[in-house]
């Protein structure tokens, strides 16, 4: 099980933050913040939650409680879903004999160009159907 000083350096370094930039956005000093990566200090209930908050993950994740938050795993589930269904449409374009738009064969270059602006479609409309929850379901 990872310590919250494990977490915590791993979340700044995934966001590609210095001890010295996160603990300016903390208000803190550095040698603090290398305190509570190094396990040595722990912050105070406050500076958990900016943390957390900051970082979009729950206190309960930094703390280790949990392995991740449910927005997260949303998330993760979504990056699968997209990465399935780009490759399938992958699959069926190479199965196809001479693409063609408006009577031109496609280049690898527009195929490549295409199957960017799908994958871009994609994420818009899973992104879309998040905010809609049908009335049946709302109480």
């Amino acid at each position: 099980m990872s310590s919250f000083g494990n977490r915590l350096k791993t979340l700044r370094e995934n966001h590609n933050l210095s001890q010295k930039e996160f603990a300016n956005i903390l208000n803190i000093a550095n040698s603090t913040l290398s305190q509570y990566e190094s396990d040595k200090r722990v912050p105070s209930d406050e500076v958990k939650l900016q943390i957390a908050k900051y970082f979009n993950v729950t206190t309960d994740y930094l703390l280790g409680n949990e392995t991740k938050n449910k927005e997260q795993n949303s998330q993760d589930k979504d990056e699968k879903d997209i990465a399935k269904s780009m490759k399938k449409i992958k699959e069926q374009l190479k199965d196809e004999q001479g693409l063609m738009f408006d009577g031109e064969p496609l280049d690898d270059t527009t195929i490549e160009l295409l199957l960017e602006e799908l994958e871009r479609q994609e994420r818009l409309v899973k992104k879309i159907n998040k905010k809609y929850t049908p009335k049946k379901y709302l109480k």
